[in-house]
């Protein structure tokens, strides 16, 4: 095989396919890309068994042919090299691949091509076509409610978000047991031929991510990702890059049973202030809990957090004039998390007893896409630590 290809092409597709890579694999060939020189493209295929991302880019091909090459080392040394020249990568017949590009030249050792796994193609049937910006918009509000908890396992439904596709609505909803996340996007003018339901693992939401991210941002009617559902797995197509995933089999939490039904109180309040004000605040938070008070008086949110070893924190936010009272703690990581991610500029507290869970709602593009993040106050006061 021999190639000729752009640099800034050939790191860019790598970039968006060495995520699916598992650096702890046990199967020495799932660590390279599989890379076929044919016709007037370089397809470049990366897999671990469950998530495969399928993608190409445009060369000019000496030599027909098929290489199973280190997709990590390749990765990082195309990033290195000058986006505006060409590379030429040539492939013994041992398996062993020459990179040129000007003066510099690099081998890499490979594995026989016809070792790596076949991965499945898109189906011809697509369910959906979903616009790329709120697919992407949807998983980065949504992310952090995924559980990373390795002992639980990737395929435990707290380590997937549920995706739901019908006729007028994109819904996708993560939890980890201890908050939920409910992102809503209201779906016109988009073709929906079947409805979706499928439960999206962590590391494929991720990949995801990467795999749309050329899109996102673009004209939302031109730029759609397709949605296919075969079996036991899920695939996006954007472009010319597909990520396809094995889904998590389970039942997936009565979500709708934890988003408050009825609210006693509703603040406005100012997204940037509060992160500003929290994150102050949360310097002086037990590094355990991360326990901040939140008392909510009137027309100001007052925040507060003790350390004995470190000192005292305090700050405020000014709310809504309507008179009100409450105080709860809650972990400052976990509203962290959702004020560094949220979309608006301005978000709604909702809140009811102290032992109940608050809902920070938000939404954007002119209401078209909202997300809810309900999440547990903490137990007593923060813990004092000598």
């Amino acid at each position: 095989m021999q190639v000729r290809v752009k640099t800034h092409d050939l790191a860019r597709e790598l970039a968006a396919s060495e995520g699916v890579i598992d650096p702890k694999t046990t199967i020495p060939v799932l660590s390279n890309v599989l890379m076929t020189a044919v016709g007037e493209r370089l397809e470049l295929v990366a897999s671990d068994m469950d998530v495969s991302v399928s993608t190409s880019c445009p060369a000019e091909v000496d030599a027909e042919g098929t290489a199973a090459l280190p997709l990590k080392s390749l990765a990082q040394y195309a990033r290195l090299l000058d986006p505006a020249r060409e590379a030429t990568i040539s492939v013994s017949a041992k398996d062993v691949a020459t990179l040129t590009c000007g003066e510099a030249s690099t081998k890499f050792t490979g594995s026989g091509a016809w070792n790596y796994p076949t991965v499945e193609p898109m189906p011809e049937e697509v369910a959906a076509s979903i616009p790329a910006e709120a697919l992407q918009q949807a998983i980065r509000q949504t992310l952090i409610s995924v559980s990373r908890d390795s002992a639980r396992g990737s395929s435990h439904v707290y380590s997937s978000g549920r995706l739901e596709v019908g006729p007028d609505r994109m819904l996708l909803v993560s939890t980890d047991g201890s908050r939920l996340s409910v992102c809503e996007t209201r779906l016109e003018g988009f073709s929906i031929r079947s409805e979706v339901s499928c439960l999206v693992p962590r590391k494929a939401l991720v990949n995801i991510q990467k795999v749309i991210r050329p899109l996102a941002g673009s004209d939302p009617g031109a730029s759609t990702v397709d949605v296919a559902v075969h079996g036991n797995r899920a695939f996006f197509r954007a472009g010319l890059r597909t990520l396809a995933t094995r889904l998590t089999i389970g039942r997936f939490p009565d979500y709708e049973r934890v988003l408050p039904r009825t609210v006693s109180l509703s603040k406005d309040v100012d997204r940037l202030e509060l992160r500003e004000s929290l994150s102050r605040v949360a310097k002086f938070a037990p590094r355990e809990s991360a326990h901040v008070s939140f008392v909510l008086e009137d027309d100001e949110l007052r925040l507060r957090a003790r350390d004995l070893a470190i000192g005292e924190g305090q700050d405020a936010v000014r709310v809504g004039k309507d008179p009100a009272k409450f105080e709860a703690g809650f972990s400052a990581k976990y509203i962290l998390d959702f004020l560094d991610v949220c979309s608006a500029q301005r978000i709604t507290v909702n809140v009811n007893e102290a032992t109940r869970p608050v809902e920070f709602k938000a939404a954007w593009d002119n209401g078209s896409q909202t997300v809810r993040y309900v999440v547990m106050p903490l137990p007593g006061d923060p813990p004092p630590r000598a």
